[in-house]
Order: structure tokens, then C-alpha cells, then sequence
């Protein structure tokens, strides 16, 4: 029951209904969301590129329709919720945590001040809020909520083909994790922000922080590297690490092919049957 509950919590009843006839759904409705899936998946390889810092640099997927996008922001909200972040982090004794985050992306270049001559292009702001991971090496970080909404607005990841369902993935991975004596689970470090955006897109990734919080100076940043919030951003590091391991040197194409089959976004997944077993993973 506390599973079922889990699951319909954020659920529209209209998709529960549409699970009861899952075995009876028109074909051309699976066949439309195949092609879709194809479809990103294409653009995704025409456009991604290896940029001057050696990155590999991705576009935003679009949904048809995206003139319609319109700046998601009304200042007084945006900046309310940015006061209650501050004033959130400041009752617990956080704020420098938080500030220095944006200051190490700052000089790592994950974001940018947006320059004053283009803070009037059209452009989408993404509140943000910190959570806190006493056991990370980031005790307290930004996520960010590309599912904002102003009045009748529309999102920005209503506009954005998130890819496949990743969801299907895991009951694979759990198998693999169960199947022999030790489980073994490999994060990879900072992932998300390794993924550089065009820049035609960075306006769309806008958010404000505090310049002097005491004053209510703030200041305009945007995201330069893929952004933990947005929809399709599990999806474009999965496909980004297949495309690494598929480009990897011929001597190491079995390892890189039996990899490969482990890994859920930026989670690596295995077992094996022994701790020498396990020396041999040199983890």
C-alpha cells in the first residue's frame, strides 16, 4: 500500500486510467512516441560537438512550438523565492555554503554574469533552492526548477523532449546489482556540469542570487553547463556517456561494450562474487 501510495501521490488520474488499457494501446499512439524518441535521439547526434575546451556540447531538445515560449519570469515572484532561499540558508547557517557554490562555478565556468547588453533578450529564469547531503562532498547545493510557472504561463521543460523513459532501466540494473555476493555502485563526480550547452540556448537557463542580500542587489547568471532540473538532462548525459564509450580506443571496445550495460544516467551498477573480485575493479 505505502508503494501504491508513493506512486499515485503526483500522479494525473487520467494516466492511471490509460495504465489499465497499457496491453490495448493503439498502436499508432506507441508508434508516435517511438518516432519521437528517434527523433530527439537524431537530432541529438546532428548537433552535438566537441567544443574549443574539449567539451562535448549539446542543444536543448525543443518540442515543436517553442515560439511560444515566452519569459517565464515575473520579477516580484522570482525574487520572493530567491529572498526565501536566502533567508532559508542564513537561518541555518548555510548562505556562504550556498554562495560559494556559485562562485566556484563562476570561476570553473559552469555559469556566466549575464552581460547588461543582453539581459533584455527573450529568456526563461529558473528558481532555485539548496539541498542539503551531509554526507556529499557539496554539503549544501542548487537545484534548480525548470518546471516554474508564472500564472498561464508554460514551463521550460514543458517545451523539452525528455528522451526515452530512463525508468525502464532499472529493473535490469537491479538484477545485476543482486545477482552475485557484493554489490558495487560508481557515481560519476559533478556529471551533469561536464555537458557544456550551445550558447544559442544559455539565455533559457537564466537564475538571479544575491550580489549583496543586506541590499537586495542581485545579479544575472545563465547556465553554461547541462542543468540538474531540466527534464531531458538525464537523458543527454546517458547518451553523451554511450557516445564516449562508443568512441573509445578498439582495445578496450569489449570493456567500454560491457560497461556500458551497467550504467543508469551517471550511475555505474554491478556485482561480483568475491572481494578479490572486487580488488580487481580497482575501486
Amino acid at each position: 500500500m505505502a508503494v501504491t501510495f508513493l506512486l499515485i501521490q503526483n500522479t494525473v488520474i487520467s494516466d492511471l486510467w490509460r495504465l489499465d488499457t497499457l496491453r490495448n494501446r493503439d498502436p499508432a499512439e506507441t508508434r508516435s512516441r517511438h518516432e519521437l524518441e528517434q527523433a530527439t535521439l537524431d537530432h541529438f547526434k546532428e548537433t552535438i560537438m566537441v567544443n574549443g575546451e574539449g567539451r562535448y556540447e549539446v542543444c536543448l531538445p525543443w518540442l515543436e512550438g517553442r515560439e511560444r515560449l515566452q519569459e517565464n519570469m515575473n520579477m516580484d515572484i522570482v525574487k520572493a523565492r530567491c529572498v526565501s532561499t536566502a533567508t532559508r540558508l542564513i537561518a541555518d547557517g548555510r548562505y556562504c555554503d550556498y554562495d560559494a557554490v556559485f562562485e566556484e562555478w563562476l570561476r570553473d565556468k559552469v555559469i556566466e554574469v549575464v552581460p547588461e547588453s543582453e539581459l533584455k533578450n527573450k529568456a526563461c529564469y529558473l528558481p532555485h533552492r539548496g539541498v542539503v547531503k551531509e554526507e556529499s562532498t557539496t554539503k549544501v547545493r542548487p537545484v534548480f526548477d525548470a518546471s516554474f510557472k508564472t500564472g498561464g504561463t508554460i514551463s521550460l521543460n514543458d517545451f523539452l523532449e525528455k528522451g526515452p523513459n530512463l525508468i525502464e532501466q532499472i529493473p535490469p540494473i537491479i538484477m545485476i546489482f543482486r545477482r552475485e555476493q557484493i554489490g558495487v555502485v560508481a557515481d560519476k563526480k559533478i556529471a551533469f556540469p561536464q555537458i557544456a550547452m550551445a550558447k544559442k540556448d544559455r539565455d533559457f537557463l537564466r537564475f538571479i542570487w544575491w550580489e549583496n542580500f543586506a541590499e537586495r542587489k542581485i545579479k544575472v547568471f545563465r547556465h553554461c553547463r547541462s542543468v540538474f532540473g531540466l527534464n531531458c538532462s538525464p537523458f543527454l548525459l546517458a547518451v553523451v556517456l554511450n557516445l564516449r564509450l562508443e568512441e573509445c580506443p578498439a582495445e578496450f571496445k569489449e570493456t567500454a561494450e560491457a560497461v556500458r550495460k551497467l550504467f543508469y544516467v551517471d550511475n555505474c551498477v554491478t556485482s561480483v562474487p568475491s572481494e578479490g573480485k572486487l580488488l580487481k575493479f580497482n575501486l
